[in-house]
């Protein structure tokens, strides 16, 4: 089994690096692991690749790799991407050959992450599915709004204790 543990921003690294270490890496002891970065600035394609950033190198040592969504989706912005019907198949399909991805996942991420639409949850529909919260998060109400489909494959939810800098 696989591990994707999306981060959004260089402190989305790190707070992904340090979920890894508060129990993420539990779900998935002997699978590879792997941060996902996605980067929301509007103007992303204008600054160099978040990789590069102080706080993910730091992050990314705990990680198998390292992938990004941005690359990965090319000229779409990922807060603009909002696939439907067949494309998300089409997306699911795409990703797992982008990211050599075989088969099953395990996709956590941020429970209070800006993305709606939890979009890597919905492109892989067979994953296990999880949540961390960052030390100064709500642990209740992270699920307000959601599809209850999608709440009710969440296997694990994580407190993150502290993050370092």
């Amino acid at each position: 089994m696989t591990l994707l543990v999306l981060a959004a921003g260089a402190d989305g690294a790190s707070l992904a690096g340090a979920a890894l270490a508060a129990g993420l890496a539990a779900l998935d002891a002997d699978g590879e692991k792997l941060l996902v970065l996605r980067d929301d600035r509007i103007d992303a394609e204008a600054f160099a690749p978040l990789d590069q950033e102080p706080a993910v190198v730091r992050a990314a040592k705990t990680f198998d790799r390292v992938v990004s969504l941005n690359a990965a989706l090319g000229w779409v912005h990922p807060r603009a991407f909002r696939p439907r019907g067949d494309s998300v198949a089409v997306l699911e399909e795409t990703l797992r050959r982008e990211w050599r991805l075989a088969g099953p996942l395990t996709v956590a991420m941020d429970a209070h992450d800006a993305d709606a639409e939890r979009l890597l949850w919905r492109v892989f529909p067979d994953a296990i599915l999880a949540v961390y919260i960052a030390p100064d998060g709500e642990r209740e109400g992270w699920d307000a709004g959601l599809a209850p489909a999608l709440v009710n494959r969440v296997t694990a939810v994580v407190a993150v204790p502290e993050v370092a800098t």
